[in-house]
C-alpha cells in the first residue's frame, strides 16, 4: 500500500479532504466542542478524566493485539483513505484481519513510531473508528504516548527543548485518561497504558477520540 504525503504538517488542519470514509475537519461527534446557535466560536464543555479501568485478564478467554507501530521518525501528513489507515494499523490484508472495516477518521495520520491521532488545536478532536471482524469486545487496552519532538536552542544558553503535548484519549464516549508527559527528553517518553471496559455483552465497533493535541497510538489490545 502507497501513503500519500502531499501535504506539510503546517496545513493539515486546513485541508478538506474526501474518501469513502466520514473524513472532516469539524471537531465531530465526541468532541468536547458544543456547536452553538451564534456566530460565536464553540464553546468548551466540562469533561471528566480518570485512570482507567480495572482489568481482569483472567476474565477473558482471547486476546487480539492490533500493532501500530512503525519505523517513521517525524509526524506526517493525515491520512484520507480507508486503506491507508487499515495499512498503517497492518490490517490490509484481508485474510485474518482484525478490522473489518473503517467508519471514521479524522485527524488520524503518520505518526512517529505509529499511528497519530489528534490535532494540534484543542477545539477540534482526533476520531478513528472502526469495526471488528467477527470479535465483540469486552475491553480494550490502548498503549499510546503525546506526541513530542525536541527543538535546538541557539545562542549563550544553547541545548534542547522539548515540546510535548497535553493528550488524553476516550474509547466509545467513556471519560477521559491523560497520557503521561512529565519526560524531560525525548528519548524517555514511554507509553500510557489506558484500559477501559467494554458492555459486558460485548461490542464489534471501536471509536477512539483524541482530545487536547495529539497522540501517537503504537499498540491497541483487544479482549474478548
Amino acid at each position: 500500500m502507497k501513503f500519500k504525503f502531499a501535504f506539510p504538517v503546517m496545513l493539515l488542519g486546513l485541508l478538506t479532504l474526501t474518501s469513502c470514509v466520514a473524513f472532516e475537519n469539524d471537531p465531530g461527534e465526541y468532541s468536547i466542542f458544543a456547536p452553538n446557535d451564534s456566530s460565536e466560536p464553540a464553546s468548551s464543555q466540562d469533561i471528566s478524566y480518570y485512570d482507567g479501568d480495572n482489568i481482569t485478564l483472567g476474565d477473558y478467554a482471547n486476546k487480539k493485539t492490533i500493532d501500530c507501530q512503525n519505523t517513521n521518525l517525524n509526524v506526517g501528513a493525515y491520512y484520507s483513505e480507508q486503506d491507508d489507515v487499515l495499512a498503517a494499523m497492518h490490517q490490509d490484508e484481508s485474510e485474518g484481519a482484525i478490522i473489518l472495516s473503517v467508519e471514521t477518521i479524522t485527524f488520524v495520520g503518520v505518526g512517529d513510531g505509529g499511528l497519530l491521532i489528534g490535532h494540534p488545536l484543542e477545539s477540534k478532536n482526533g476520531i478513528l473508528s472502526f469495526n471488528l471482524n467477527g470479535i465483540s469486545a469486552k475491553a480494550i487496552k490502548i498503549h499510546a504516548q503525546p506526541r513530542s519532538n525536541e527543538t535546538s536552542l541557539y545562542g549563550p544558553q544553547g541545548g534542547v527543548k522539548l515540546v510535548i503535548d497535553e493528550a488524553a484519549l476516550s474509547v466509545n464516549d467513556s471519560n477521559y485518561i491523560k497520557l503521561r508527559n512529565n519526560f524531560e527528553k525525548k528519548s524517555e517518553v514511554e507509553n500510557t497504558v489506558c484500559s477501559f471496559l467494554l458492555p459486558p455483552s460485548g461490542t464489534s465497533t471501536i471509536t477512539i477520540s483524541c482530545y487536547n493535541m495529539q497522540a501517537i497510538i503504537h499498540t491497541i489490545d483487544i479482549f474478548y
